[in-house]
C-alpha cells in the first residue's frame, strides 16, 4: 500500500495526457505558473518550491487545453545549417561556415547579405 506519490524533481519531464511538461523550481516566483518556453518550444510548469511541484502538475492538468492550443500555434522549427537562408530584421542572410581562425566578418551583397569569410562578396 502506497501512502505517498513518488517525489517530483526540478527539471523532470512529466506526461500530461500526451503532452510533455518540464517541471521547474524558481524561488523568485510566488505562485505556480505555466508557460511555453520560447527557446525550446516546450511547456514548462513553474513552482516556487520543490514541495509545490505536485501543485504545478495538477495546474498543468487543468490547463491541458490551453497548453495544446499554444503548442499547436507555434511555428515549425527550422534547422540552421551551412547554406541555409535566414531572415534577420527583414533582411535575408545566408549561413556560411567560418573555417579559418580569423574572426568572422560580414559582407553585404546587392540583394543579400553574406556571412563570414565568403570568398566572392557581391
Amino acid at each position: 500500500m502506497r501512502f505517498f506519490a513518488p517525489a517530483l524533481t526540478d527539471g523532470e519531464r512529466v506526461d500530461i495526457d500526451g503532452l510533455a511538461v518540464r517541471l521547474r523550481v524558481n524561488e523568485r516566483s510566488r505562485r505556480v505558473s505555466l508557460r511555453i518556453d520560447p527557446r525550446t518550444g516546450e511547456a514548462v510548469a513553474i513552482a516556487p518550491t520543490a514541495r509545490r511541484l505536485p501543485d504545478a502538475v495538477a495546474f498543468a492538468r487543468t490547463q491541458r487545453g490551453w497548453l495544446a492550443a499554444r503548442l499547436k500555434a507555434r511555428p515549425a522549427a527550422s534547422r540552421l545549417a551551412p547554406g541555409s537562408w535566414i531572415e534577420v530584421f527583414g533582411e535575408a542572410w545566408i549561413l556560411i561556415p567560418n573555417t579559418s581562425k580569423v574572426p568572422p566578418t560580414i559582407f553585404s551583397g546587392s540583394d543579400r547579405k553574406l556571412a563570414p569569410n565568403h570568398q566572392n562578396a557581391e
